[in-house]
């Protein structure tokens, strides 16, 4: 009987060493069998914004870089759908229906009005929603009432970048202390236009400039309303956060050229183009902050937990050339450095 006990020992233990042998033989095979990380389902995003502009699609560059610095890269690790609705409202409100119905883990918005169109669509529907390039959100009546993280709805978070009105003008003044009249183009229908038209007439009165406005529902009214603020005798012309404006800003720097007055704005970049100087935000850098928001909602993070902050990454460019062709018109050691120092940090 004990032999046969052993037996029956040597037995188990011989098909237990056989069983194990065969899994370590088999182990490299089944690995591979594991899909690979790009065959997984990946999350799928939706990136929308208003209008073709430089400073928007600085801004979803920005997003891109941000969402890939926190592991989000389109067709490797996620997959991201691009939306623009070229400036058309009932475009931009059939895009919010569709990208947040549902299909989507993520919607990313750079503007004031694609947050809106997007808000409106998602009120009944809390998908997940962050975005940015955006004025001033508190007023844009999408149920943000303040930074705070309790006071915005709890699907939604963002950045606010409410571009730097009053010390562009107060430049302005710096570089042409006779300067008592400026023009303005702007789009009435866009609240984060008319948000900057607020701040610029608050600023004006203080300065004793007086503010010509002409309004422009499309870019192509650009030209014919900045002619108009020219027929009354402004000494210069300034583009806030408007996009219409920023979509004709070519336009409205060459008609300013013509008549031999400056163009002053709220985008560093216009300088390059042939504005006086810019003063605003780098946009790059404001869309890596919505894209590192996203990246780590999509994480796990949960919107609730992100107030809605006003960051302005200030940039000043100057253009020297310009100025030196302008009579009254002058930059100070100190704009320049100013310029420099904000050209380093961006």
């Amino acid at each position: 009987m004990l032999g046969l006990l052993k037996n029956t020992w040597l037995g188990l233990a011989l098909i237990t060493l056989a069983s194990a042998l065969l899994l370590v033989s088999d182990l490299d095979r089944r690995q591979a069998a594991v899909p690979p990380v790009e065959n997984k389902k990946l999350p799928r995003l939706a990136v929308m914004q208003w209008v073709s502009t430089d400073l928007l699609d600085r801004t979803v560059a920005g997003i891109l870089e941000g969402l890939k610095q926190q592991g989000f890269e389109d067709g490797k690790t996620a997959s991201i759908r691009f939306y623009n609705a070229a400036g058309d409202i009932a475009t931009a409100n059939m895009m919010a229906k569709e990208v947040t119905s549902g299909g989507y883990d993520l919607v990313l918005t750079a503007s004031t009005m694609a947050l809106q169109s997007v808000a409106a669509a998602n009120r009944e529907r809390g998908a997940l929603h962050v975005f940015g390039a955006v004025t001033d959100p508190y007023n844009a009546g999408v149920g943000i009432t303040g930074p705070a993280p309790d006071q915005h709805p709890p699907y939604m978070a963002g950045v606010g970048t409410f571009q730097p009105v009053g010390p562009a003008f107060r430049i302005a003044r710096e570089m042409n202390p006779d300067l008592k009249r400026v023009g303005v183009v702007w789009n009435p229908s866009e609240d984060n236009s008319e948000a900057c038209v607020r701040q610029a007439r608050t600023v004006c009165n203080e300065l004793g400039i007086e503010l010509v406005e002409a309004n422009c529902s499309n870019s192509s009214e650009v030209p014919e309303g900045v002619r108009s603020v020219l027929g009354r005798n402004v000494q210069a012309i300034w583009v806030g956060g408007d996009t219409v404006a920023n979509a004709a800003i070519h336009s409205l720097i060459a008609v300013a050229g013509e008549a031999g007055i400056p163009l002053f704005s709220n985008d560093p970049n216009d300088a390059a183009r042939g504005a006086l100087f810019g003063l605003g935000a780098s946009y790059q850098q404001v869309g890596v902050a919505v894209g590192d928001m996203g990246g780590q909602i999509l994480r796990g993070a949960s919107p609730s937990t992100f107030g809605v902050a006003n960051l302005v990454p200030e940039v000043l460019a100057l253009n020297e050339t310009l100025a030196s062709t302008l009579p009254g018109w002058t930059i100070s050691d100190e704009l320049r450095k100013r310029a420099r120092d904000s050209a380093r940090k961006s």
